[in-house]
């Protein structure tokens, strides 16, 4: 059976550093680290850019893993497109801006979506929406960095 491959998105590299400091735990980096180099773990360039916008040190880690940034295909491209028909106001400007493209990098490639959003309930507006409601949409698997590590059975001992 084929390993998992992940596209993450902005809050989780962003708590990386906020709830996992390297200083402290450097092993959750380091797991990280080699899903990278073995070609299991991405960001579309739109997280980049949100976090040169909101997390300069998250950013200059995350540009400097090589192979990690993506840029979106034309196929991804389609989905976005496809998410913003769909869900007109998802993206308010910058608010949610890298969120179709994780979505849409998922569905194109067969990622499941690390994410730390949760699913909002029926009925929910498309402002409100999470990348959980969406990437239902397209029968992607969404988890959290904590059930990443579960699957990959990171264990971190002193």
């Amino acid at each position: 059976m084929p390993a998992d491959s992940y596209c993450i998105d902005t809050n989780v590299v962003m708590d990386l550093g906020r709830v996992y400091p390297r200083d402290v735990f450097p092993g959750v980096w380091e797991s990280i680290e080699t899903l990278v180099v073995e070609g299991r773990a991405v960001i579309p360039r739109e997280v980049l850019d949100e976090l040169e916008r909101h997390d300069p040190d998250a950013y200059e880690w995350a540009k400097g893993l090589d192979d990690f940034v993506v840029e979106p295909d034309d196929h991804e491209i389609a989905i976005v497109a496809e998410i913003a028909e769909n869900h007109p106001d998802w993206v308010q400007g910058r608010k949610n801006a890298a969120d179709p493209f994780v979505v849409a990098n998922a569905s194109g490639h067969g990622r499941i979506v690390v994410t730390h959003e949760r699913r909002r309930g029926p009925g929910v507006l498309d402002h409100n929406l999470g990348i959980p409601n969406v990437a239902d949409e397209y029968d992607l698997e969404c988890i959290s960095l904590q059930e990443l590590a579960r699957r990959e059975q990171w264990q971190f001992k002193r």
